[in-house]
């Protein structure tokens, strides 16, 4: 019996091994960034914040690799707080405002919301950036609440779904692929992805 002793030299199969770990990281960001992006796209038709709030996280230490595109749409909890009740006859008085739970205003956009009326309170105060009029030509009731402007209402209609994620992943699906081998060619060739 004859025996061979052979010896291989692995380094340039781990050369390579490395060389496709990173052009898989390359690809994946390239799709997520582009995902990112259009998000923005679809999201900024709505809402200029709603747009702002859309982020990309990575994370290319999990096998398989992670992107998560998320958008941040949530107004803050706020305390009871003073506040200026100005009246559509010109009257102004003082007034208490009751705590104000966090609102996810990403979600409701994509998911509607039925009509709402005040359980407890007596009306509903809506954020606005400036007050409209009445049909008589004077000024909506609002009330001003550090350097906030709401307008008074009884109710707020139902909200449609207006589902912009799920059309931007609609329209990343289409392009990933391409996204992602033009990403993964130039990081094989060398070049920035």
């Amino acid at each position: 019996m004859t025996q061979a002793e052979l010896t291989a030299d692995t380094s340039q199969v781990e050369e390579l091994r490395g060389d496709i770990h990173v052009a898989g990281i390359a690809g994946l960001e390239a799709v997520a960034r582009r995902a990112e992006e259009v998000m923005r796209e679809e999201a900024r038709p709505i809402s200029r914040r709603l747009a702002e709030g859309v982020s990309a996280e990575f994370d290319f230490e999990l096998a398989p690799m992670e992107a998560r595109i998320g958008v941040e749409g949530v107004s803050p909890e706020l305390p009871a707080r003073e506040a200026t009740l100005h009246e559509s006859s010109g009257a102004t008085r003082g007034v208490t405002l009751r705590p104000r739970p966090a609102y996810d205003f990403a979600e409701v956009v994509a998911t509607g919301r039925p009509a709402v009326r005040p359980m407890e309170a007596k009306a509903l105060l809506i954020p606005v950036t400036s007050v409209g009029l009445t049909p008589s030509g004077k000024p909506e009731s609002y009330v001003e609440a550090g350097g906030e402007l709401y307008v008074v209402r009884k109710e707020a209609k139902a909200v449609a779904p207006n589902p912009y994620d799920e059309r931007a992943g609609v329209r990343v699906e289409a392009e990933a692929e391409q996204v992602a081998s033009r990403a993964v060619e130039e990081s094989l060739a060398g070049g920035a992805p």
